[in-house]
C-alpha cells in the first residue's frame, strides 16, 4: 500500500484524539499552538480569511522545505448565500503538475510534434500531486477550515542552507530598494548593485532577495519613471493601439543594466504583410547621437 493510501489524508470528520477543544482564529500566527508534525493538530484551525490560510501553508512549506502556490479557487453562492466570495481554495507545492510544452509532460511523450511544443526553460514542475490542502468556508464556524490535507512528495525537500532562497522567503526590505535606486540614478549596474548591497548587508544569505529579484525592482520602478517621462505617449500609443487592434504587439528589450535598448512593434497588417513578403524595416535610433548619447 503507497503512502498516499496509508492516511496521508485528513479529513475534519475523523477523530481530533490529543488535539485541543478549544477553537482560535489562526491569523497567519504560524505554528503557535499546533504540532506541524502532528496531522489531527490541524484538524482545529480556523482562518478568517484565505490570506491567512495561504500565509500558514506556506510557513509549513517553509518548515518542511517546499514551496507553495494557489492551485484553484472558486466561489460557491448557491451553497454561500448568494455571496461571490471564495468558497473553496486549493494550496499545493509549486512543483505539481507539468508544464504544457515540458518534455516531461506525459502528454507529450510519443508525440511526434513534441519538440516543437517544448519550451526549453528552467523546470520547476515536476508531477508532485500529492501535497496539497484543501479549504473551505464552514458557514456554522464562521471561518475558512481545512477539510483535506495530502502531504506526500515525489522530490527531496529544499536544504535548510538553501531555504532563504525560496521564494515566499526573499522580500526586498525598504532599504535595499532605496540603495538599489541610489546606485541605479549613479549608474552602477544591477550585479555590481547587488554584490556591494549583499556586501554591506552581511552577505547574501542575510539581504532576503536575489539578483533577479533587485533586477524586477528596478524594472518595475523604471516602467513607472516611463509613464511621467520622455516614453509616456509611446506607451500609451502602444496600449491604444493594442486595444483597438487584436493583431498589434509590441516589446521592449534591456540592456545587461536593465536601460531600454529597443522597441519594436507591429500592428495586424504589419504581421500579414511580412506573412506573405517576409520585409521587415528597422530603425536606427544610434546612427546620430548627442554628447549624452541620444538619439538626434
Amino acid at each position: 500500500m503507497s503512502d498516499l493510501n496509508q492516511g496521508a489524508i485528513v479529513s475534519l470528520n475523523e477523530s481530533n484524539t490529543g488535539s485541543s477543544s478549544s477553537n482560535s482564529i489562526v491569523e497567519s500566527e504560524g505554528f503557535d499552538g499546533i504540532d506541524p508534525n502532528v496531522r489531527s493538530s490541524w484538524n482545529n484551525l480556523e482562518f478568517a480569511t484565505t490570506d491567512d490560510a495561504y500565509r500558514f501553508y506556506v510557513d509549513y512549506g517553509n518548515y518542511k522545505g517546499f514551496c507553495v502556490r494557489i492551485y484553484h479557487q472558486s466561489a460557491c453562492p448557491k451553497l454561500n448565500n448568494g455571496s461571490n466570495a471564495v468558497y473553496y481554495i486549493k494550496y499545493c507545492c509549486n512543483k505539481e503538475g507539468w508544464r504544457i510544452g515540458s518534455e516531461n509532460n506525459p502528454a507529450n511523450r510519443g508525440s511526434i510534434d513534441a519538440k516543437a511544443r517544448v519550451r526549453h526553460v528552467p523546470e520547476i514542475r515536476g508531477g508532485c500531486d500529492g501535497a496539497y490542502i484543501r479549504i473551505r468556508w464552514f458557514k456554522q464556524f464562521n471561518c475558512y477550515k481545512i477539510y483535506k490535507w495530502y502531504d506526500v512528495h515525489n522530490h527531496d525537500m529544499i536544504p535548510v542552507a538553501m531555504r532563504h532562497y525560496m521564494r515566499s522567503n526573499r522580500k526586498m526590505a525598504p532599504v535595499y530598494k532605496l540603495l538599489a535606486d541610489v546606485n541605479d540614478a549613479a549608474g552602477i549596474g544591477a550585479t555590481a548593485s547587488y554584490n556591494a548591497i549583499s556586501t554591506a548587508g552581511g552577505g547574501r544569505k542575510c539581504i532576503g532577495f536575489t539578483r533577479n529579484d533587485l533586477k524586477n525592482h528596478l524594472r518595475t520602478v523604471r516602467t513607472s519613471s516611463m509613464e511621467h517621462g520622455d516614453a509616456t505617449a509611446l506607451l500609451k500609443h502602444f496600449r491604444r493601439q493594442a486595444k483597438l487592434d487584436p493583431g498589434f504587439f509590441h516589446e521592449v528589450e534591456v540592456d545587461v543594466d536593465e536601460n531600454i535598448a529597443s522597441i519594436f512593434w507591429a500592428d495586424g497588417k504589419m504581421r500579414m504583410d511580412y506573412h506573405f513578403f517576409g520585409d521587415s524595416v528597422s530603425f536606427d535610433t544610434t546612427y546620430r547621437t548627442n554628447k549624452e548619447y541620444r538619439p538626434l
